[in-house]
């Protein structure tokens, strides 16, 4: 027996522990119940020692260690943390009705199967689910409004079913409306309606991480509209405020990176904001010290390749310093893009020292710098920015013949 599964906490919780069921007991009941609100039970029971296990971090090996051997809710939990696809056949021929249906979904989950389950589901939960497998499979197909469509429904069912479960469908349909970009306000509000959903409960990472998806929602759309950059750096602070640099990395040093950058687009128009601009430093100091303690390389060069921007045109009588400082970030952004592949990205970084170099009076080599960047762009199409590196070397050129 297991727990009706109307009433369990599937999808409330990161995996595996999202996916896995609950016994059929009163106390684990009342735990289901406590998840689904939005709530973090102090304790589980006895019998759920291996879901407080999951839900708690271990590893799948760790869970499995604690896991009953009997019935179909151990089996499925099997199928969970292990993917076994022989374990997947047998509960496809031996469950039925809504049961069936989650192993499917399981399966899908996996890749073991192309497609989610087709037939309708029994219970409300099912069908929420099932609308977010099907509208994960729509978004991989290009097939944008279909599966807009689908999560609007499954939005519906999920608002009377879980604050959590609700958010996370919002936030899918506000990642398939920012794609449009005539369909920025609609993702803005359903950033609201997510962030909405989660207010009051105890998911702070997740409500940190969707108020991050808001504060950059909003400073992407705010050309216009100077209120919505004031939103955004609200925003990114109460992300930062929410998120632990332990648990949420990403999150932590991504809303201290894009409170930076909005920063340093407010226009510098007297004295004062020269401590704005230097908080925006320790921001992005900030943010690229949580990336590299994390291994998030791509967000530290971004947070990097940042940084060495702003040091270049940093209000500061230690010009000198921050331009030796940019030079050698740039390089090392430089020999990590080349590492990678990315030639554009490595043409950026050399176009930018190019220009920090020119400004050091060292003209030689920030031309040499500059001309490498310039043949990259060439060769892969980008003429705004092949553009823009002769517009500099003309600067260049005319402040060499001016001395």
């Amino acid at each position: 027996m297991h727990l009706e599964l109307g009433l369990q906490p599937l999808g409330v919780l990161p995996l595996p522990a999202g996916m896995l069921l609950l016994p059929d007991t009163e106390a684990a009941a009342e735990t289901a119940t406590l998840l689904r609100r939005g709530r973090i039970p102090v304790s589980y029971p006895p019998e759920a020692g291996y879901y407080a296990l999951a839900a708690r971090g271990a590893t799948p090996e760790e869970v499995l260690v604690t896991l009953g051997s009997a019935g179909a809710e151990s089996a499925y939990n099997r199928l969970v943390l292990t993917g076994d696809a022989v374990l997947l056949e047998e509960l496809r021929f031996s469950c039925s009705g809504d049961m069936r249906l989650l192993v499917e979904i399981q399966g899908f989950l996996r890749g073991a199967c192309d497609l989610p389950p087709m037939e309708a589901a029994q219970s409300d939960l099912l069908k929420s689910l099932l609308a977010s497998a099907h509208a994960a499979r729509l978004i991989e197909q290009g097939a944008h409004g279909e599966a807009t469509s689908l999560l609007r429904r499954g939005i519906r069912v999920s608002d009377e079913l879980s604050p959590v479960l609700a958010a996370g469908l919002h936030g899918d349909l506000a990642r398939i409306l920012s794609v449009t970009s005539t369909a920025m306000d609609e993702a803005i509000d359903e950033w609201r309606a997510a962030r909405a959903a989660l207010l009051g409960t105890d998911f702070k990472d997740a409500l940190a991480e969707v108020t991050l998806s808001l504060a950059v929602a909003l400073h992407g759309a705010c050309e216009g509209n100077p209120g919505r950059l004031s939103e955004a750096i609200g925003l990114y602070l109460e992300a930062a405020r929410l998120a632990s640099s332990e648990s949420s990395p990403g999150v932590f040093g991504g809303a201290n990176m894009n409170l930076a950058l909005a920063y340093l687009a407010i226009p510098m128009t007297e004295a004062s904001d020269q401590l704005r601009y230097g908080v925006a430093l320790s921001c992005l100091r900030t943010a690229a010290k949580v990336f590299a303690a994390a291994g998030l390389e791509e967000d530290l060069a971004a947070a990097r390749m940042n940084l060495a921007s702003a040091l270049v045109y940093a209000p500061s009588g230690r010009q000198g310093d921050n331009l030796v400082e940019a030079v050698e970030i740039y390089e090392e952004v430089a020999a990590w893009r080349s590492a990678q592949g990315d030639m554009l990205g490595y043409a950026r970084a050399r176009a930018n020292q190019g220009t920090a170099l020119a400004h050091l009076g060292i003209f030689e080599q920030g031309i040499g710098r500059l001309h490498e960047a310039r043949a990259i762009f060439e060769e892969f199409g980008s003429f705004a920015e092949t553009a823009g590196v002769r517009e500099m070397l003309d600067h260049i050129a005319r402040e060499r013949a001016g001395r």
